[in-house]
């Protein structure tokens, strides 16, 4: 963890945007892209609880919740 490179603000709107985008067109590939490069960096403390949910959710192949849970997280 302590290893990972810190993720900017703009960089992880960037990559909400293009999750949004893949869930759109039911994009699969693509969102387990965009899981697997967050992973590897360090998410902000006040996102790791949204993003284990989209993981989770990108899991179930749930495009709807992915949807809902990066709007709600753009609203905030």
């Amino acid at each position: 963890e302590k290893d990972k490179p810190e993720i900017s603000k703009e960089d992880l709107s960037k990559k909400m945007k293009q999750i949004l985008e893949c869930a759109d067109a039911f994009d699969l590939d693509g969102l387990d892209e965009l899981i697997k490069e967050l992973k590897s960096v360090k998410l902000p403390l006040d996102f790791s609880e949204i993003f284990d949910k989209i993981r989770i959710n990108v899991e179930n192949v749930d495009f709807k919740e992915v949807r809902k849970l990066v709007t709600e997280w753009s609203n905030i």
